[in-house]
């Protein structure tokens, strides 16, 4: 490798071992890990931006994704141009090779391997590389969302990360808009939580940890040194991705149950994918991702084809042909003038289908996409994909480098991986 990545790894990342939390037969217990991080945030980001030829009076959007897939916790930033009004009106110039959201102009920040992805893990990582030092906005998953605010997982009654709902209201179609959080009402009520629990249990706080609920799931603090008036979608935007592959993850389960169920057969939604190109993944039982996900959305009319009519599937054919609508009209990075028509007829047809999941991502889409866009625009300038991708793209990187011997090789491979991408 030539001296160019090393410099400018040395100049603005460390190389530390610290105690972090790994999984070991289900239980948590406490591990010396190697990670390399970014010490000089500000520092690194305007060196990006120099050598990408960003003038400092440009607007920029600096994403930060967090994810622990792969094998690897990551901490990623993507700096995005944002365009101005003018800049849309003008004649279309030359597409950049790679978009400043995507991939391959991702630039890991943080990486760990093989830990935990848990409250203390991700305050250790994010108080090392100070990210309240930059102006940014979060992409992960729900659950890491939860884990960032201090709240309790997604089983939890108050789960939702964007309101206090309990989540027995999320299927009931007369349910009341609650009120939105911000950073300063979950310390509020995790500071109440805190008093309870060591008025309480004296001897052992932590045994009030059952008593969360009624404190809205505040369970710690929030991991953001900001104001109390933020909203938590100002950092935690409505996650495009997530939000797709839980929809219709959970719609396709609920009609391959009703298939089974009226045919005897088993599993024939998923033979269906079978048989017409769409992989499903079976890691955590059958489920599409991301791409697949998509293709099933091209392939509806075929899918009602398939129905026995007895099935009734029509229900869930109108649901996800509805959904698809909506996904394109407003889950991408232009807005459709009549996206909330879109988000109606969803609505509608998730309520002849008397869906009583209580899906939280069904909660947020319904319940919180209306204010979210008319405040922040489509989904897609916010969206998780490239700290998703990562994982892959990492791969290929680090198996050139974790035969070197010695403490530098994690390092040496962030610094070619963030080279290539500079």
């Amino acid at each position: 490798m030539s001296s160019k990545p090393k410099e400018v790894l040395q100049k603005y990342f460390t190389t530390k071992y610290i105690e972090l939390e790994v999984t070991k037969e289900k239980q948590i217990e406490m591990q010396t890990k190697k990670i390399v991080y970014c010490h000089d945030l500000p520092g690194y980001a305007k060196h990006i931006k120099e050598q990408r030829g960003i003038k400092e009076d440009v607007d920029v959007q600096q994403k930060i994704g967090i994810d622990g897939g792969g094998g690897f916790f990551k901490v990623c930033l993507n700096i995005i141009k944002k365009e101005k009004a003018d800049d849309l009106k003008s004649p279309p110039k030359k597409k950049p090779a790679y978009k400043d959201g995507g991939v391959k102009k991702l630039l890991i920040i943080g990486i760990v391997q093989e830990i935990a992805e848990t409250y203390y893990n991700s305050k250790t990582i994010l108080k090392l590389l100070g990210i309240d030092k930059i102006d940014f906005v979060i992409a992960t998953d729900y659950k890491l969302c939860n884990i960032l605010l201090g709240l309790s997982p997604h089983g939890a009654k108050y789960r939702c990360p964007y309101c206090t709902a309990p989540s027995t209201d999320f299927s009931d179609p007369r349910r009341h808009k609650c009120k939105l959080r911000t950073l300063g009402d979950i310390r509020h009520w995790h500071r109440k939580f805190k008093d309870h629990c060591e008025a309480k249990y004296p001897h052992d706080p932590s045994l009030g940890k059952k008593d969360v609920k009624h404190f809205y799931n505040c369970l710690e603090e929030p991991l953001f040194n900001l104001p109390d008036d933020t909203n938590i979608w100002d950092i935690l935007p409505l996650f495009e991705l997530h939000l797709r592959l839980g929809i219709i993850n959970d719609l396709v389960r609920l009609l391959n149950d009703r298939w089974s169920k009226c045919t005897t057969d088993k599993d024939p939604f998923w033979k269906f994918c079978d048989e017409n190109g769409i992989k499903k993944s079976t890691y955590r039982g059958n489920a599409l991702e991301g791409p697949q996900t998509l293709i099933l959305l091209e392939k509806l009319d075929l899918l009602a084809q398939k129905i026995p009519r007895r099935v009734k599937g029509s229900e869930f054919i109108s649901a996800l042909k509805s959904f698809r609508t909506l996904y394109f009209s407003c889950f991408q990075m232009s807005l459709h003038e009549n996206w909330q028509d879109h988000l109606r007829d969803f609505r509608l047809d998730i309520e002849k289908l008397k869906w009583t999941t209580g899906s939280t991502k069904l909660h947020i889409v319904l319940d919180h996409l209306t204010d979210f866009v008319l405040t922040k625009g489509p989904l897609g300038p916010f969206n998780e994909q490239a700290s998703e991708a990562v994982h892959h793209d990492w791969k290929s990187t680090w198996n050139d480098y974790k035969k070197y011997p010695g403490d530098d090789n994690l390092l040496l491979a962030v610094a070619r991986y963030n080279y290539r991408r500079t």
